[in-house]
């Protein structure tokens, strides 16, 4: 993931995009995606830190629900 070229493909993405992003080291990184992508809502998940789809699930599904709905 690291060598990924997303500055040149995220723009190319057309869809609705969902970052659910949890407060770890991407944090500011995926705020930044926000940029590049065209068609993106962004929601910070501050009372994960780790192991969030061990402990995040209830937040995660609500917010995937909201989404898709």
């Amino acid at each position: 993931m690291w060598t990924y070229p997303f500055a040149e493909r995220f723009p190319q993405i057309t869809q609705p995009v969902l970052i659910l992003q949890p407060h770890e080291d991407l944090l500011d990184a995926s705020r930044r995606a926000l940029d590049l992508l065209a068609d993106a809502e962004f929601v910070s998940l501050p009372g994960l830190t780790r192991d969030v789809l061990d402990v995040g699930v209830e937040e995660y599904a609500r917010e995937m629900r909201r989404f898709l709905n």
